[in-house]
């Protein structure tokens, strides 16, 4: 029987859970994924506004990094500099234990509930206004604990697509994907955005580049795989999933000419690169790409000089395999 609790916190709001679970058979293509990575990685300050919105999601959320589990306990609390506003208590994937509170009309309205003593709440002498909110509220109650004893157990499944990006990252970065990490998703889109001039991609993806605040990344229609797949940590290829050889020699190439870049996870070149791959058509000189190019409309000459001597020399080395 395994036993976990953590707790996330951020400007007060705090969440802490408690899962208890026995380990069950592994998934084929999940890999040995260590559950305190996965949820460090994932369930960070920025997420805590969201969750503390809708419990129901966090709970799905977790159930989703312990996929490997049977569940048989899951305790959910949320407080607010110190007070419990919400707590949540699930044996055997039913709502055993519930609690919430609220302030209307600078008084606390409790919610209790237990499989034993079923539905409570504490009854002030509120006016009628304020009654019809604290009926509300405790009608809302009621529905959250369906809500969350409707919750279904996550599935585990990966499109076609997914399974190729899998199958391309790991010959591009040679390593495992790890979809909790933050980087996974540059990765990706840095990747697939030099790939794709080559005619390594995916069909209908697309690919845009985000300008803020002085930083440029690019964006892809891959950030949604990257979201969905985060809670599920290392995933390992499917070897059903092919290339043709044309292609697999393609990744190798551009694999092999950015090997130090990838190696030290340099993110500003390797966008730079991804960039002028996106913008630049392989033809062009430099010149003219400083002067109509869209690339040059986001980069000065001195930025964009060697990731697109980079380009070149990718392009070349490529060139024997586009049109087999």
């Amino acid at each position: 029987m395994e036993n976990y609790e953590k707790e996330i916190e951020f400007n007060g709001t705090k969440i802490k859970f408690k899962f208890v679970g026995t380990p069950k058979n592994q998934l084929p293509l999940l890999k040995e994924n260590n559950v305190e990575d996965i949820i460090n990685n994932v369930f960070t300050e920025e997420c805590i506004d969201e969750y503390s919105k809708n419990l129901g999601n966090f709970i799905f959320d977790i159930r989703t990094v312990f996929i490997d589990f049977e569940e048989k306990e899951l305790n959910v609390e949320l407080s607010k500099d110190n007070k419990v506003i919400n707590f949540i208590e699930i044996s055997d994937k039913k709502v055993t234990k519930y609690y919430y509170q609220k302030e209307i009309d600078k008084k606390i309205l409790k919610v209790n509930y237990s499989k034993e003593d079923g539905l409570n709440f504490d009854n002030y002498n509120h006016s009628l206004s304020t009654s019809k909110e604290v009926l509300l509220n405790v009608t809302k109650s009621i529905k959250k604990i369906e809500a969350i004893n409707s919750i279904k157990s996550p599935l585990f499944s990966l499109s076609r697509d997914d399974k190729a990006i899998i199958l391309i990252y790991e010959l591009f970065y040679k390593k495992t994907i790890d979809f909790s990490k933050k980087e996974t998703s540059k990765e990706i889109n840095i990747m697939m955005a030099i790939l794709n001039k080559f005619d390594v991609g995916i069909k209908d993806s697309y690919y845009d580049v985000t300008l803020n605040k002085g930083t440029k990344e690019i964006d892809s229609s891959f950030d949604g795989m990257t979201s969905k797949l985060k809670f599920y940590g290392k995933i390992k290829k499917d070897d059903s999933i092919k290339l043709k050889e044309e292609k697999i020699e393609i990744i190798k190439i551009v694999a092999v000419e950015l090997k130090d870049l990838i190696e030290n996870k340099d993110y500003e070149q390797l966008t730079k690169l991804g960039i002028c791959f996106m913008r630049c058509d392989l033809k062009d000189d430099l010149d003219y790409i400083m002067g109509f190019g869209q690339a040059g409309t986001i980069y000065s000459r001195s930025e964009i000089e060697e990731p697109y001597q980079a380009m070149k020399k990718i392009g070349k080395l490529c060139n024997e395999y586009m049109y087999i």
